[in-house]
């Protein structure tokens, strides 16, 4: 998916819930990334040292996403009762 600074404003408006971040780590000083979760969904995002959004189901392999209509429809079918 393509990567803006406000794409947590897109996962909150769909539902999805912050759970953690992680920067400023000493041995790995330059990675920053959030993670929000819906679900069986989680969407990282990644701000440094890459600009990237994967998005994966729950103890699972990461799904291939390419933009907001996808992370919708795959919401709706695998989150249906959330």
């Amino acid at each position: 998916m393509k990567y803006t600074q406000n794409f947590h404003l897109k996962l909150a408006a769909l539902g999805f819930e912050f759970s953690y971040d992680h920067k400023n780590d000493e041995e790995n000083p330059d990675l920053y990334y959030e993670v929000w979760k819906k679900g069986i969904i989680e969407v990282t995002i990644e701000h440094s040292p890459g600009r990237i959004i994967q998005a994966n189901i729950t103890d699972h392999e990461d799904i291939d996403v390419s933009n907001m209509k996808e992370l919708k429809l795959i919401d709706k079918i695998l989150n249906k009762n959330s």
